[in-house]
């Protein structure tokens, strides 16, 4: 016996042949490709937005997917006005959580898949087709004591901090902006 129960309509995820005929499309038009990395930052920072500072669970959960869709600075800034005028001042795991979202678009649009911090260090891995200028990443390395660059597309930077976000973050942010063409 069918079931009278209606069901939504399953939408296909985009094809891998959509993904090529795309690619293929920007390449014959001249244009840049994009490049799709989903980059992953696992800092080992507690930041997350106080049950102090947004009490209701359902404005809280809309704050972090706001934030989470923060790619600029920018946007950073606009969103953390807006939440320090309905919320009060805000306090610093909020703009740690504001730098982090953005910090992460940046990875992305670097090439970056993966930013960990590890006894001491920032690993930053970078996808097989980052289009990363090497002058730039060898001025980070000879510029920062300690600083490697293995043949496994690593970069290894040492990182003083101890759990201090805000201190772990700005390091961060500064290299990835030397990275920037």
């Amino acid at each position: 016996m069918a079931s009278d129960i209606p069901t939504a309509p399953t939408v296909p995820a985009p094809s891998r042949a959509h993904a090529i005929k795309t690619k293929t499309v920007h390449e014959l038009k001249g244009e840049e490709v994009p490049l799709e990395v989903h980059s992953t930052l696992n800092l080992g920072l507690d930041i997350r937005i106080p049950s102090d500072y947004i009490a209701d669970e359902h404005q809280r959960l809309r704050a972090y997917k706001r934030i989470a869709d923060a790619s600029s600075a920018e946007q950073g800034s606009e969103l953390l006005a807006e939440f320090e005028d309905r919320y009060g001042p805000a306090p610093d795991a909020v703009r740690s959580l504001l730098k982090f979202s953005v910090l992460k678009s940046a990875a992305q649009k670097l090439g970056i898949e993966a930013i960990d911090r590890r006894q001491g260090a920032l690993n930053i891995k970078f996808h097989k087709e980052a289009r990363i200028q090497p002058d730039r990443l060898m001025s980070i390395v000879s510029d920062t004591e300690g600083a490697q660059f293995t043949p496994a597309g690593v970069l290894r930077l040492p990182v003083d901090g101890a759990g201090n976000a805000a201190k772990i973050l700005d390091f961060l942010e500064a290299r990835l902006a030397q990275l920037q063409p």
